[in-house]
């Protein structure tokens, strides 16, 4: 009954939906341009970043509401195995994030990629800490409590991403340019 532990697993598999898209989005932006798309397929890359970040939004949303019901009516919570469960979820998404960390800095789609995966070991990390405290205490409002913080984490990571994609795919200029500067140099 963990909400906690099912926003997670949930997240999980969003994370693998989301890795599956993002290799699609590699694969295509290492297709040549052709008559057709003449600037090449990159585009495909920083669209299916947006898509990623776009459904993870939804998902965090969906889960603050749950989160909100769950304090006005808490369920009871098998502590144990939450704890554990988290943990085993806890180890893989270390594995995973080392694997994709070396990508992430240079290429926007493996970022959103990584985000997913941070944000479910940040959510990992939530339900191992809430699973000792129910454990131990048997304070059950922690699920709920540890629910939106993981939707919370998750809202934020995937705004910075579409905020980003959207930016590149309306081809605005990169935040590190000044503008001004760069045409006063050019005249």
């Amino acid at each position: 009954n963990s909400l906690a532990l099912l926003g997670d697993a949930g997240h999980v598999f969003s994370d693998l939906v989301a890795l599956s898209l993002s290799w699609y989005g590699l694969k295509q932006a290492e297709r040549p341009s052709d008559f057709r798309m003449t600037y090449g397929y990159h585009r495909v890359g920083i669209f299916v970043a947006f898509v990623n970040a776009a459904v993870l939004i939804g998902i965090s949303f969906l889960l603050a509401i749950e989160a909100y019901r769950r304090f006005a009516q808490p369920h009871p919570i098998t502590a144990d195995l939450m704890f554990f469960v988290g943990l085993a979820g806890l180890v893989v998404n270390l594995v995973v994030m080392r694997l994709l960390s070396s990508h992430a800095s240079h290429n926007l789609n493996v970022q959103s990629a990584f985000l997913h995966v941070l944000g479910d070991t940040l959510g990992s990390v939530a339900v191992v800490a809430s699973g000792l405290v129910i454990w131990f205490t048997g304070q059950t409002w922690v699920d709920s409590a540890a629910s939106f913080f993981i939707a919370g984490v998750i809202t934020l990571g995937s705004v910075r991403i579409i905020m980003r994609s959207v930016s590149i795919m309306l081809e605005a200029s990169p935040r590190s340019i000044d503008t001004s500067v760069l045409v006063r140099r050019i005249y």
